[in-house]
């Protein structure tokens, strides 16, 4: 343990600064810049707590207000990973904002984990800490990372996947592989802007590596 703070220091103190940073109005009721979606993706996570799931069939109901569970009305313009955590949020630990949010806050501390991991993998300690506090300090981070979007989430999955792409590249091991897998899917759940991940990874394995294994891209 103590070995692995001594070598991850840097990086456990730039974490604890993102999560104060993050942590900024945590539980201030939505009523600033785009919280309108805020509160919408946490009124479908509450229906979810709301219905029993024998009626919801863990479908994203919408309204604002209490429905009949025999004629819900669907949310179908997304895909359902989100909400679904929102549900288990308020399911666990209650209805409030701030419940609704660390979602999204544990999510931007995972891309920012990512980020740092990533750029140290392709380049060195030093720009990873430099790319961690440039990320960590933007005010688009402090402020929407915080925010109920699918986006951080549907962005931690995205570069957990390109990170173990990069793994998988070096090492060729079937753990990474999985994890490549689960995590592709786990993003193509969250947003429909991670369909675009996969395809792009598919296309670089082709080109660049000579030893292809086919059956792993089907």
């Amino acid at each position: 343990m103590t070995k692995f703070l001594r070598q991850n220091y840097l990086l456990i103190l730039l974490l604890i600064f993102g999560a104060f940073l993050l942590s900024i109005n945590i539980n201030k009721p939505f009523i600033g810049h785009h919280d309108f979606n805020s509160a919408f993706f946490s009124d479908i996570g509450r229906d979810l707590v709301r219905y029993d799931i024998k009626d919801t069939k863990l479908g994203l109901v919408q309204g604002g207000g209490a429905q009949n569970p025999n004629n819900l009305y669907y949310y179908t313009h997304n895909v359902p990973l989100h909400p679904w955590l929102l549900a288990l949020s308020f399911y666990f630990f209650g209805l409030s904002e701030f419940q609704a949010r660390i979602i999204s806050v544990v999510a931007s501390l995972g891309i920012l984990l990512l980020v740092y991991k990533i750029t140290e993998k392709l380049f060195s300690i030093s720009a990873a800490i430099l790319a961690g506090l440039l990320f960590v300090t933007s005010p688009m981070i402090i402020y929407f990372g915080s925010s109920v979007f699918p986006d951080p989430i549907a962005i931690f999955f995205s570069l957990a996947s390109f990170y173990f792409f990069i793994l998988l590249l070096e090492k060729k091991r079937t753990r990474d592989f999985c994890i490549l897998l689960i995590s592709s899917s786990l993003s193509m759940l969250t947003v429909w802007g991670s369909y675009f991940l996969p395809p792009f990874l598919i296309l670089y394995y082709l080109i660049f590596e000579k030893k292809k294994d086919l059956k792993k891209i089907l």
